[in-house]
């Protein structure tokens, strides 16, 4: 794995540098990145930049699991280690109905993860 990629998958923007002055002085600070699994046709919307949202049922594994500050979402299309992967922003995790054309289950409640721009694919 080389330096700077997620211990977990490999997605490169788990650690990001920023540049403090144009010395070699570097703050180092380490992105919170969710991990998720998707479907082909979900993947490839949100690689495509159509789907801007993704969604989890209600239940108490999510409300663990979710009960924490992500910086971004790593999605993989399957579990494999060389399968593809996206990286996210997440702008921030709500409750409520979502786009029954994304996935979202219809008139039920669930966790919406919205999501900002691709920062690696």
């Amino acid at each position: 794995m080389s330096k700077g990629t997620c211990m977990c998958c490999g997605c490169n923007p788990c650690v990001r540098q920023n540049a403090r002055d144009s010395e070699s002085s570097v703050e180092r600070m380490v992105m919170r990145v969710l991990h998720l699994t998707l479907k082909k046709k979900w993947f490839d919307m949100i690689l495509s930049g159509e789907k801007k949202e993704e969604y989890r049922e209600i239940k108490q594994y999510w409300d663990k699991r979710l009960n924490r500050t992500f910086d971004a979402v790593c999605f993989s299309n399957g579990y494999a280690n060389d399968s593809p992967k996206v990286t996210v922003r997440l702008k921030y995790i709500q409750t409520g109905l979502g786009v029954v054309e994304w996935g979202a289950p219809e008139n039920e409640k669930v966790y919406i993860l919205r999501l900002g721009e691709i920062i690696d694919a």
